[in-house]
C-alpha cells in the first residue's frame, strides 16, 4: 500500500509540473529505472534490504517502485540546473526529500533493513541522482550530434 501512496501522489505532481515535458525526459525516467535495478538486486543479494509489497517482479521488487522511479527520475531532471555545481547542490537537496520518503516507506513497513541504515540511502542516492544526471546528458548529447 505505502508504494500506491507514492504512486497517487507522484503521478498528479508529475503531470501538473512535469508532464509537458514527457517526450524530452521519457529516457532519462528508464535510465533512472535502470540505476535503481541495479542498485537494488546488489542491495538483495547482498540481504541488506528487502522491499515488501503485494506485487513483486523478481520476487524482490516492486511494480509501483518501478513506476514511481520513471515519475520521479523525470521530476528530478525536469528542474535540473545546467551547469554542475549547482547540479550537485540541487542532488544535496533533493536527496533530502528522497530519504524522507523512505523513512516513511520504512515505518509503513514497506522497507526492512538487515544491514543497511538511512544514511547509507542517503549517500546511494546522491550518486544514483548524478549518475543519472550524467547519463541524461550522454543520452541527450548523442542524440543531437
Amino acid at each position: 500500500m505505502p508504494f500506491f501512496v507514492v504512486f497517487l501522489i507522484s503521478l498528479p505532481f508529475f503531470f501538473l509540473t512535469t508532464g509537458q515535458n514527457f517526450g524530452r525526459l521519457w529516457k532519462g525516467g528508464l535510465i533512472g529505472v535502470g540505476i535503481m535495478i541495479i542498485a537494488d538486486t546488489i542491495g538483495h543479494l547482498m540481504n541488506l534490504y528487502h522491499y515488501k509489497s503485494p506485487i513483486m517482479l523478481g520476487g524482490y521488487l516492486p511494480i509501483l517502485h518501478f513506476v514511481n522511479i520513471f515519475l520521479l527520475s523525470m521530476i528530478y531532471l525536469n528542474w535540473l540546473p545546467p551547469l554542475w555545481p549547482k547540479r550537485i547542490l540541487y542532488t544535496v537537496y533533493l536527496s533530502v526529500l528522497a530519504i524522507a520518503i523512505e523513512g516513511l516507506m520504512l515505518q509503513a513497513g514497506a522497507v526492512t533493513y538487515t544491514n543497511w541504515q538511512l544514511s547509507s540511502s542517503y549517500i546511494l542516492d546522491m550518486v544514483g541522482l548524478l549518475l543519472l544526471a550524467h547519463f541524461n546528458d550522454f543520452v541527450n548529447k548523442v542524440k543531437t550530434v
